[in-house]
């Protein structure tokens, strides 16, 4: 049996073991949220761990420590955005949903969680320097594949007319999602507004999604 000595020494590693763990746990998560900014503005090829390090408080030696390269920081940061994306979305009732109400819960459920506006600008990114490589890693269609399968649902009950569900689900994150990378320059259209405005960019998100669902009815 330990001393109490012991057991005491034993308790104060163990306590000291977890704040460590803590504290290494949110410097990685303040390090990701920095670099998804980066990364939302100029992609792999364009950001600087420096500035990641710079906005985090952090050494570059401190971000190689947990993410080896920037390139494995990147991987991280789309990992974390498609995993929490899908995460929210299934907490949506979509199955027990009306189809066009389930289309916007789950448009409206990513905007509130502030998923945007950072993961368009990621994705946009991705796309054109990197061909989708780390998306398709991540397997980043999975929002992809529920939207489709809600419009399958919808054709299927009649509320909507014959067209492709995967080419209606596109049209849906296109007709929402270039809104939050592109708020500056649409910005320019209504002199005066504040793109960063949460009740203007829902107002737009409204009408993004009456227009396509509009064109989508039977």
């Amino acid at each position: 049996m330990a001393s109490p000595r012991k057991a005491q020494d034993l308790r104060k590693a163990l306590s000291q073991t977890g704040k460590v763990q803590r504290d290494s746990a949110i410097t990685k998560q303040s390090i990701l949220d920095a670099a998804e900014r980066e990364f939302a503005s100029y992609g792999l090829a364009g950001a600087r761990t420096e500035v990641i390090a710079a906005d985090t408080g952090v050494t570059k030696a401190m971000i190689h420590h947990y993410f080896g390269t920037k390139e494995g920081l990147y991987d991280a940061v789309v990992e974390r955005i498609i995993n929490r994306m899908v995460e929210i979305v299934s907490t949506v009732p979509v199955e027990q949903m009306p189809v066009e109400e389930a289309i916007r819960s789950v448009i409206h459920k990513l905007m509130d969680e502030q998923i945007y506006p950072h993961y368009p600008g990621v994705m946009v990114n991705e796309s054109l320097q990197n061909k989708g490589k780390y998306f398709k890693q991540h397997g980043g269609l999975r929002l992809h594949w529920t939207l489709s399968s809600i419009v399958k649902r919808g054709i299927a009950e009649g509320v909507f007319r014959q067209v492709s569900p995967e080419a209606a689900a596109l049209s849906i994150l296109g007709a929402v999602g270039h809104l939050f990378p592109m708020r500056y320059n649409l910005a320019q259209i209504f002199p005066g507004t504040n793109p960063d405005s949460k009740e203007l960019q829902r107002s737009y998100l409204e009408q993004a999604l009456d227009i396509v669902l509009a064109g989508l009815k039977a």
